[in-house]
């Protein structure tokens, strides 16, 4: 519900959900913000791997173990889809906003 509350106050051109969060899923956050909110860009942030969330209608998935590779691509990406011709060479004020989860992912075991 929190991601709701925030996506209504403040408006954001992009939303960041973690598919594991409290109280909501980010796969039912997602679904409902995709029907309030159809403008708003969704990015799923998840230790799943993309082909189990391909019907869910986000704009981007992003698989926690490829963070640190493709995270600020991905964004990049999103919010420059948001802008016109006109806005390229202009400051563009964007809310982005990141509802997290109170889950840590697990490091991976390394076997030798």
């Amino acid at each position: 519900m929190e991601a709701l509350d925030q996506v209504s106050r403040t408006k954001p051109d992009l939303v960041i959900l973690d598919v594991s969060m409290p109280r909501m899923s980010g796969v039912e956050a997602a679904l409902q913000i995709r029907v309030l909110w159809p403008s708003v860009k969704i990015l799923l942030f998840s230790m799943h791997g993309p082909e189990l969330l391909m019907n869910v209608p986000v704009d981007g998935i992003v698989c926690k173990s490829d963070a640190d590779l493709k995270l600020t691509e991905v964004i990049d990406k999103l919010l420059s889809e948001n802008e016109t011709d006109d806005t390229k060479d202009t400051a563009v004020k964007r809310s982005t906003f990141k509802a997290k989860s109170s889950k840590r992912p697990k490091a991976k075991a390394h076997s030798q």
